[in-house]
């Protein structure tokens, strides 16, 4: 009996200490079996890049490498992920790692973005934490990404979710970070919205560009009245058309005496 609880006691400690975390699949690449999307061609410009790459299975969008994550977030944050590629038809990948070998950032989320088959458009956060602290990267692929998700809308986004990254919420960062990619989908193009402190993007109104139109179209119209009261010809006076130096005006007068009329035509 004592046996049978000791070994329940080690059962349910060794629980307490399983990685609860979830593992990202990862698969070989080789010379014959490159594993790149179709439109990449494999030659000696990008060959290393390509093989020192991870290789992922692309649906999967969310490649927790720094295991910043537990397998319950990540199951939840991946259907939060995938309604966005549902909705929006763009990709949305969400990656975390610590050691970037040899490669600076940027590279390192290009290539896994390029590399690996995920949709022509879409974006790739980037959640990189180092003994000196944590870094957060964004960036776009495909043209009708890069000009929905502007650099201004990007930089907004980076400020907005550096807060919970640094504080060790992970999953919260991310939850916002696909609820901002949405938002900013539904305005639609253009830098007037902002993300407000719970994460929705609304519209802003451009008071700027709004004052600048006013004014040309004061000027437009002020210029247009003055350009059509040039061309009336103002009514002349009426020696524009007398000659009055040959004008002779003969005055007649009635002047009604009462003395010297008859008698009989008094009454």
């Amino acid at each position: 009996m004592k046996k049978i609880i000791k070994i329940t006691f080690v059962f349910v400690i060794s629980l307490l200490f399983i990685n609860t975390y979830a593992s990202t699949k990862t698969f070989t690449r080789t010379n014959e079996k490159p594993l790149v999307p179709s439109w990449i061609t494999v030659d000696s410009s990008n060959k290393e890049a390509i093989m020192s790459t991870p290789a992922v299975d692309a649906s999967e969008k969310i490649y927790d490498y720094a295991e910043l994550l537990t397998e319950k977030e990540e199951n939840d944050l991946l259907k939060k992920i995938n309604e966005y590629v549902k909705n929006t038809g763009y990709d949305l990948v969400f990656l975390t790692a610590k050691d970037l070998g040899k490669k600076d950032a940027t590279n390192y989320m290009y290539n896994f973005y390029d590399y690996n088959n995920f949709k022509r458009n879409g974006t790739l956060f980037f959640v990189n934490p180092t003994p000196n602290g944590i870094s957060t990267y964004m960036i776009t692929s495909g043209e009708d990404a890069a000009q929905l998700y502007t650099q201004d809308r990007i930089t907004k986004t980076l400020k907005h979710l550096y807060p919970a990254f640094k504080g060790g919420d992970t999953y919260k960062g991310a939850e916002v970070y696909v609820k901002i990619c949405a938002g900013f989908y539904n305005v639609n193009r253009g830098n007037n919205a902002r993300i407000d402190a719970s994460g929705n993007v609304v519209k802003t109104i451009p008071w700027i560009e709004l004052v600048v139109i006013a004014v040309a179209s004061t000027f437009i119209i002020m210029f247009i009245l003055i350009k059509k009261n040039k061309n009336i010809l103002v009514t002349p006076e009426r020696s524009t058309y007398l000659n009055t130096a040959s004008m002779v005006i003969n005055r007649d007068s009635d002047v009604l005496i009462d003395k010297d009329i008859p008698k009989e035509f008094k009454k």
